[in-house]
């Protein structure tokens, strides 16, 4: 069980992961989890906009271990200016919605509406 109180929380990266993995009690099922998961993106979003070049180096040692990449600590600076560029406003959420609830082998499965769906993303994503 996860607990969180209403409001802005701070939470370490064991406890974003508990809370966008959870699944007790939630009323909205993975449609909850995907929301959460949404939030957690912005709000880490929103943290690195807020780093400075000083700061790749001890992001870095931070996530040693943890995080694997070929994308070489020279790049960071230029990944860094390319985040601060997109403005929190240009971000669309969408969360996907469109299914039915049904069964299969006894369990409770979620079966996608997919031309509701491709509707979503065709408005989102336009053929060029």
């Amino acid at each position: 069980r996860v607990a969180v109180l209403p409001g802005a929380q701070h939470m370490d990266g064991v406890e974003a992961l508990e809370y966008v993995r959870s699944r007790h009690d939630d009323l909205s099922s993975d449609i909850g989890r995907g929301e959460r998961q949404q939030q957690v993106l912005v709000a880490l979003r929103q943290k690195i906009s807020q780093l400075s070049l000083g700061d790749i180096n001890n992001l870095a040692a931070a996530l040693s271990g943890e995080v694997l990449t070929d994308v070489p600590l020279t790049q960071f600076s230029l990944l860094l200016g390319i985040s601060k560029d997109v403005g929190s406003g240009s971000i669309q959420h969408v969360v996907l919605t469109q299914y039915s609830s049904g069964t299969e082998d006894g369990q409770q499965v979620l079966e996608p509406n997919m031309s509701a769906i491709l509707a979503v993303v065709h408005r989102y994503f336009p053929a060029t």
